[in-house]
């Protein structure tokens, strides 16, 4: 009874007087307004300069392609992301994912928001997770593209829509090669029921949380682009920057 009491009060109190805001991922507090300090957003993002025209990778020299796209025939026209995939963005990334910190989402969606080129939004029709299968969405409780992407649609205004199903479940893709990964992905996506309707000459963003061969996410694009939808872009929260095999 006496601990019920002292939750209580201390849940009085933070309503009362709230507690300063700190950093999502220093916990330190926060100079400004937002939820990730300036130094943390620095840390995060991609250096300043050039991106990959076709994946966003940075780019270090006077090429508009990196190495991974030279050649590349993907079924997307473009992918943007927050940063590599490394350091706090990585272990965020995880706790959403693997730990059930499902409330990330929403800072990490507004992250994912500002990468974005801002012209993109009203030339966007919908946006769509990379879904899970059943078996995995079961055992996880949740599907970590589908929240990223409905925080997206309450930034944007932009309709969060289910087009997609994995019809068959694939092993995990942690430690394959880019071949094997394209290899696990052939025939794992197919249009949802009753969608094609709603995918004919549709631009469609496609949400995920980590772009690395890109074979998922060319996978999912590639079904919304043989249904009928004009254009696909791709957003990410990272994005590997090692070259794969």
């Amino acid at each position: 009874m006496r601990r019920k009491l002292q939750s209580l009060w201390r849940f009085c109190l933070d309503l009362l007087f709230p507690p300063a805001p700190t950093c999502f991922f220093c916990q330190r507090p926060l100079p400004q307004k937002g939820q990730v300090c300036f130094s943390c957003l620095q840390a995060i993002s991609h250096p300043p300069g050039p991106l990959c025209r076709r994946c966003g990778r940075p780019l270090t020299d006077k090429a508009t392609h990196c190495p991974h796209c030279v050649g590349a025939d993907w079924a997307f026209t473009q992918a943007r992301s927050v940063g590599p995939y490394t350091g706090e963005l990585r272990l965020a990334v995880h706790r959403l994912k693997f730990r059930n910190q499902q409330d990330s989402a929403r800072v990490l969606a507004r992250l994912m928001f500002q990468a974005i080129e801002a012209e993109w939004w009203p030339q966007l029709d919908a946006i769509v997770p990379v879904p899970l299968h059943r078996d995995r969405a079961r055992q996880r409780g949740y599907n970590q593209a589908e929240l990223l992407a409905y925080e997206l649609s309450l930034l944007s205004s932009c309709p969060m829509q289910l087009l997609l199903e994995r019809q068959q479940p694939t092993p995990a893709q942690t430690g394959l090669s880019r071949r094997q990964r394209r290899l696990n992905m052939q025939k794992a996506f197919r249009l949802a029921p009753e969608a094609w309707h709603r995918v004919q000459q549709k631009r469609i963003l496609l949400v995920d949380d980590v772009l690395t061969t890109g074979s998922t996410l060319d996978a999912c694009a590639r079904t919304l682009r043989r249904a009928g939808c004009r254009e696909v872009r791709v957003v990410t929260v990272a994005i590997t920057n090692k070259e794969l095999q």
